[in-house]
């Protein structure tokens, strides 16, 4: 739409007797999908808008290509086709996800026995002309169709089906033949899972076996027969309830191929001097509850209800290779890798309610914004730990998995780093607040795959990025102001959401803002700007200005001194910086 000189993008959908509109881009926002406007098509449930994709339930972008489209982009089966140059078309993709050899091997026995029962199912069909029920050969046919069936069997299925439909009378119905037809249906449907089953059972590969009955129980939840050998493969002593949860503890199977994890239980009474896990869980035993378990990786010890080995599972991936991301990048100030594998290890408290986890958080007074129910997971100094809630539910729980990246950050500088901390380290007034919140918040927005175990430092996605990208001059901290607060000065802020914001991941939609909000923002932007940019020319300065963080060290704290550059000049090449990179 168009008025005037301020050509829109407006989208408005019919919803009873009224009519919502939503302004998707002007020219103060996603003002390059007006350059050149190209009429937006629409597939499923995504509209392809210009060079994005975009949900059409709540206008976020899927994804997007680079470059503007010429003309309207088409979807073609998993791509979209773009013509972003005058004599170029484009087709685009969504990135997948790597999978691993065994996951491979498994799907590719299970798609060998899906086109097994694809051919099987065109047989029935064709076998089936011989009943005279139009009916039931329709519909055999149309299951051999949907499962993409091809050959003779099929074409012989739909030529009988084409000379009995041409009779001027009605085919006479053999029941007995029917039966039997439907019988034969019956053993087919269940013959790829009891084959998968077979696979599962028979293999001695680990791997193998495990990604098999993945494969089984997405199929199908209540397998009892997949759920046994999943209880199988655990050890003697995992924390098992009933009812007994397969697809959590496959999940915990998959996590520990990755990283070894030894069960630690409750101790029966208070143990000796030197069993660190054992006295944790005996002592939450009385403050917490008595049904804990702990769980136990190389760097990372979780305490938690049993039950959950879905949540621990994800926690401990994501733990781990936060642990080896954060060594890694320290690596130049020294053995960070040795000294880190070589201290007691990370502790971290996974409750299942939020009610629960704010009131345990109560216990340390240093938080006040957990008394607040501000967070979902915090660290806490003072006792050495980490607290989170993680909910069973898989789409939260996922999310969460980058609160606690953020927390363990936090925690790994203070109890791993390569620093010797100094008596001013956790001082409330020490300047330069902004590196402790803004290199954890930076940690937090990597890409970081778990499964993987890999991670990247690009994310066009990171809020931070987003946030500085999109805001205006006046409801940024001053720069020179955020590089001077200390953490008491910090919590001063104001918590009050008063500054709205466009998002370029989101359109038609400005999102609230408050002061403290955008100290982390712009503290994490920063983090990403020094450590990325100009060739990598400040990623030294800025470990350097952790470990003067880390180590108390107020006078190698300032700003202009390690970093050779004023903060107003450093903000305007941050925001820049955060422009081009989350690509609006």
């Amino acid at each position: 739409q168009s008025s005037d000189a301020q050509p829109r993008w407006i989208a408005s959908r019919n919803e009873g007797r009224t009519i919502t509109s939503l302004v998707l881009a002007t020219p103060e926002s996603h003002a390059y999908l007006l350059e050149p406007p190209v009429a937006p098509t629409v597939g499923g449930d995504l509209v392809y808008l210009n060079r994005l994709a975009v949900s059409t339930d709540d206008f976020e972008v899927q994804w997007r290509g680079a470059g503007a489209s010429l003309f309207s982009p088409v979807p073609a089966r998993n791509n979209l086709l773009v013509v972003d140059q005058p004599n170029r078309l484009i087709a685009l993709r969504e990135k997948e996800r790597r999978l691993g050899r065994s996951e491979i091997a498994a799907l590719e026995i299970a798609h060998q026995l899906e086109n097994r029962l694809a051919e099987s199912y065109a047989r029935l069909a064709a076998d089936s002309i011989a009943t005279g029920d139009l009916d039931l050969t329709r519909r055999l046919i149309g299951e051999a169709t949907r499962r993409e069936a091809r050959g003779r069997n099929l074409e012989a299925a739909r030529q009988g089906l084409a000379r009995l439909e041409a009779q001027t009378r009605a085919p006479r119905i053999d029941g007995a033949k029917v039966r039997r037809i439907e019988n034969a249906e019956q053993e087919l449907a269940a013959l790829p899972m009891r084959k998968l089953t077979d696979q599962a059972r028979e293999t001695s590969d680990r791997a193998l076996k495990i990604a098999i009955l993945d494969t089984i129980l997405q199929r199908d939840p209540t397998s009892l027969e997949a759920s046994h050998m999943v209880r199988e493969l655990l050890p003697a002593d995992a924390p098992v309830l009933s009812p007994f949860d397969a697809s959590s503890w496959l999940e915990f199977l998959r996590a520990q191929e990755r990283a070894p994890v030894s069960f630690v239980s409750m101790p029966g009474k208070k143990p000796a001097k030197g069993a660190h896990e054992e006295h944790t869980l005996f002592e939450e035993s009385r403050h917490w509850r008595g049904d804990l378990s702990g769980y136990r990786s190389d760097r990372l010890f979780i305490v938690t209800p049993p039950g959950r080995p879905g949540p621990v599972a994800r926690s401990l991936s994501m733990g781990e290779l936060v642990c080896d991301t954060l060594e890694e990048i320290f690596e130049p100030l020294g053995s960070a890798a040795s000294n880190s594998r070589k201290r007691e290890a990370l502790t971290l408290y996974l409750y299942e309610t939020q009610e629960e986890y704010i009131q345990q958080s109560q216990r340390d007074r240093s938080l006040p914004e957990v008394a607040r129910g501000w967070t979902a997971g915090h660290y806490s100094p003072s006792e050495n730990l980490s607290r989170m809630f993680v909910p069973a539910t898989d789409d939260i729980s996922f999310r969460l998995l980058d609160v606690y990246a953020h927390e363990l950050t936090h925690h790994w500088l203070a109890a791993r780093g390569p620093f010797q901390p100094g008596q001013r380290s956790g001082s409330v007034r020490l300047p330069g607040y902004w590196i402790a919140e803004g290199f954890a918040t930076m940690v937090e927005e990597f890409d970081l795959d778990p499964e993987a175990q890999t991670w990247s430092a690009d994310n066009p996605r990171a809020p931070s990025l987003d946030a500085v990208a999109n805001a205006k001059a006046d409801q940024l901290i001053p720069w020179e102001k955020l590089f001077r607060l200390s953490k008491e000065e910090f919590l001063e802020l104001s918590g009050e959401a008063d500054r709205a914001v466009a998002l370029s991941w989101r359109l038609g939609v400005h999102a609230e803002r408050s002061e403290i909000q955008f100290f982390y923002a712009q503290a994490g932007a920063v983090c990403h700007y020094l450590f990325q940019a100009e060739g990598g020319r400040y990623r030294r300065p800025l470990l350097e200005y952790v470990r003067a963080w880390y180590e108390g060290e107020p006078g190698l704290l300032d700003f202009e001194t390690t970093f050779a550059i004023r903060p107003e000049l450093l903000g305007a090449r941050v925001a820049e910086f955060a422009r081009k990179a989350s690509g609006g």
